[in-house]
Formats: structure tokens, C-alpha cells, sequence
């Protein structure tokens, strides 16, 4: 049986990968991989039999020989041949889609059914909520829609940490009101970011350390950091000229293609900066970004060295 897992958020593709292992319930399992594993190899495995005559299962990642941009010499149509009902082939393909163009990928394709055939896309403001409700659903946790708002503009894009939090709820009720998710929710730190920015406009450079250090503390790497940051000014400046042009929250909800609340807390932020004081501080973490990027900086002292001539800087000014 051939199985193929595709998409581009990794975290997803593993916890589907768990999902198929406890459904068919093998204990005999191969891992290979494309970047490591020659293809006679992964052919050897796929024809060698068990002395136990049990069930196997073979995981190969990196199969990019399913997407448009085959890095492998992988020959797809002897893997087609390849029919032992006693191997569960399972074929990891980074690619948001997977491409049909040749005949030997579309007879591959045609080997794997519709329910082993599993997506892994990444989520994105429009499908997280339904994602998050679709979970509710099953395993019965029922949330009230001011906690349902608050947790997803809170909990991030990553589906193994909305299920973990979502499973964390469920153990405490079955009925979850906004005063539970405040409480036992790790929130993902959009209020401290909100919090930082502020601190960056007003040039108070123990604060931003200080909440540097908090985030480090959670086991962000500066890199993320510095990006979430740029992210949410970015943001905060694309809401600001819209608010500018006349434009109402749900003009605003349309455009940006974001969640209604975020606006509206962004919405609510973006009323304290100017917009060329959202244009100085992206011009600094771009540049701070490129510092990290070509090496110029180590990343945790390259954030700390910013946030100290911002601090000498300012002595000077007073």
C-alpha cells in the first residue's frame, strides 16, 4: 500500500505521519531518506521479506520526485511495481502540490488512494479558526466565542501546539470560558510584541531587553524574534495607512485577509505611532536582519548590542 504524505508545514506532516502509524498499527518500521539512501536501497528494502511474515512499513522522506523539482534519480516506475500488500510505503513530499506532468508520477499517484493521499498545509488566518473549531468538534470541547477570539488570535500558526493547548483545555472541561484560556493558555506573545513596539518607539531600551529576554526564555530564537517583530510593524503600518484612506475594520478584515480581531487589536495599537515612526523602527530590524543573515553578528549579541547603543544613545541625548 502506498501512502503520501505533502504539504509545507512540516509540524502537520509529522503529526500526520503518528496518525497513520496508530491507525495501521506496525511495529516494524524503516525510516530512509532520498538525500542519504541510494535507490537500490530503498528497492532492497521494499523486496526484502520478513522471516516473521509480519507487516511492514517503510517511511522515505524527502520525496521530491513527487513535486515539480525532482532532486532524486529515483526511478518512480519501478516503485509503481512494487505491490506487497505486507509494505506500507509512505513517501514524505515537502511541496504544496504534487505534479502529475510526467506519467511515471501520474501512475504513482494512481497507486495511492484518496484517504492515503493526506495534505499538510500550513495554516493561515482564514483556515486556523475552522481548524480549531473541526478539532473542538472532535474530541467534544465546546469553547464561548469571546474565548474561541481570544485563543485564536493567541495560539500561532503551529497545529501541533493548537491541539496540545486545545487537548490541555479539554482535560480541564468540556465547556471553556474566556477566564479558562487566560488562565491555562501559554499565549503565543502578540501582547508582548505589542508592548515591545511601544517600548521601541519610546527608545526604553531596558524594556525591550527586558522582553527580549522573556521571549528568549520561551525558546524563541532571535531570528524569529526579530522577525514577529518586523511582522507585527508591518502590519501595524499597513492597518494605519488604511485607517488613514477611511478604510473600516471590515474593510480592513477584507483587504489584509486576517482575522477580525487582530485587526481590531491592531487597530486599537496603531492609534499610539506615526506612521513614520513604524518606517524608522522597520528600517532598524531590516538592517539588524541583515546583520544576522550574512554572519556580521552573532544573533542573541547582535539583539543585545541594538538594544545597548539605543541605551548610550539615549545618555547622550539626555
Amino acid at each position: 500500500m502506498n501512502i503520501v504524505l505533502y504539504g509545507n508545514d512540516q509540524s502537520r506532516m509529522k503529526q500526520n505521519l503518528e496518525q497513520v502509524k496508530k491507525r495501521l498499527n506496525v511495529s516494524n518500521i524503516v525510516y530512509m531518506d532520498t538525500k542519504t539512501n541510494e535507490f537500490k536501497e530503498v528497492l532492497w528494502e521494499l523486496d526484502s521479506v520478513s522471516i516473521f511474515d509480519e507487516q511492514k512499513m517503510i517511511v522515505l522522506d524527502h520525496c521530491s520526485f513527487l513535486s515539480g523539482e525532482d532532486e532524486t534519480n529515483y526511478d518512480l516506475e519501478q516503485l509503481t511495481k512494487r505491490k506487497d500488500a505486507n509494505v506500507y510505503f509512505v513517501c514524505l513530499c515537502y511541496s504544496p502540490k504534487l505534479s502529475k506532468k510526467k506519467s511515471a508520477n501520474k501512475k504513482f499517484l494512481q497507486t495511492v488512494s484518496s484517504n492515503n493521499l493526506i495534505p499538510c498545509m500550513a495554516l493561515d488566518e482564514k483556515n486556523k479558526r475552522s481548524y480549531i473549531q473541526d478539532y473542538c468538534k472532535r474530541i467534544g470541547l465546546y469553547m464561548e466565542t469571546d474565548a474561541l477570539n481570544w485563543f485564536c488570535t493567541r495560539v500561532g500558526m503551529d497545529t501541533m501546539r493548537i491541539e496540545s493547548e486545545l487537548d490541555k483545555l479539554y482535560l480541564y472541561s468540556s465547556h471553556i470560558y474566556l477566564k479558562d484560556v487566560e488562565a491555562l493558555v501559554c499565549a503565543e506573545p502578540l501582547q508582548n510584541v505589542f508592548k515591545m513596539v511601544d517600548a521601541l518607539k519610546d527608545r526604553n531600551a531596558l524594556r525591550i531587553l527586558a522582553y527580549y529576554r522573556n521571549f528568549r526564555q520561551t525558546g524563541m530564537a532571535p531570528t524569529a524574534i526579530n522577525a514577529l517583530l518586523a511582522g507585527q510593524m508591518r502590519f501595524l503600518f499597513q492597518v494605519k495607512i488604511l485607517m488613514e484612506s477611511g478604510y473600516s475594520q471590515d474593510d480592513i478584515v477584507q483587504k489584509c485577509k486576517a482575522h477580525p480581531y487582530r485587526v481590531q487589536l491592531t487597530m486599537k495599537e496603531s492609534k499610539k505611532h506615526t506612521c513614520e515612526e513604524l518606517l524608522n523602527l522597520l528600517d532598524q530590524f531590516s538592517a539588524l536582519d541583515q546583520n544576522f543573515k550574512t554572519g556580521k553578528q552573532d544573533m542573541d549579541q547582535g539583539f543585545e548590542q541594538f538594544v545597548f547603543d539605543m541605551l548610550i544613545e539615549n545618555k547622550k541625548e539626555g
